[in-house]
């Protein structure tokens, strides 16, 4: 067994995919319309209704694995995100993360936590590899300029 299993359902926002079963266009193409754009904004909720509706058949079915004192998700830390918070001007503000699983009770669930735009998601990661057994893993990338975990997560 390992400890780490990366999933990626898809190259990123970036890959042209036309989401043909659903009616909808490019997803790229969608993210670049204008904020005012109601059209766009309901194709790309659709989009990412779909995705997380996939997601929450991931966690269902880690959470139905029984594992020691409860399941599979609450041994686990299952992360859906983005690489970009806003498409239409590549912003890397506000990028939406989702964590699921206690990872065996080192991560406090059930809250919604909102870090200053200057805080960049590269903390998360370090935050992960923290939570992993490396605590030596300060810094991820370079396009932070912080060290260290994101406060409060753990």
């Amino acid at each position: 067994m390992t400890r780490v299993a990366s999933f990626q359902y898809r190259v990123g926002d970036n890959d042209g995919t036309v989401y043909s079963w659903m009616n909808l266009p490019e997803h790229h193409i969608t993210t670049h319309a204008g904020d005012s754009d109601a059209t766009a904004k309901d194709q790309i909720a659709q989009i990412y209704t779909f995705f997380s509706q996939h997601f929450a058949y991931l966690l269902d079915r880690l959470d139905s694995i029984p594992e020691g004192n409860g399941t599979m998700l609450d041994n686990t830390l299952v992360v859906w995100g983005s690489e970009l918070g806003k498409g239409n001007s590549h912003s890397f503000q506000n990028i939406p993360f989702v964590l699921a699983g206690g990872l065996g009770g080192s991560v406090k669930t059930g809250r919604f936590l909102n870090y200053p735009n200057t805080t960049m998601h590269n903390r998360l990661l370090v935050s992960m590899c923290n939570l992993m057994g490396l605590p030596s893993i300060q810094t991820v990338g370079n396009t932070d300029t912080a060290t260290g975990p994101l406060p409060d997560l753990v």
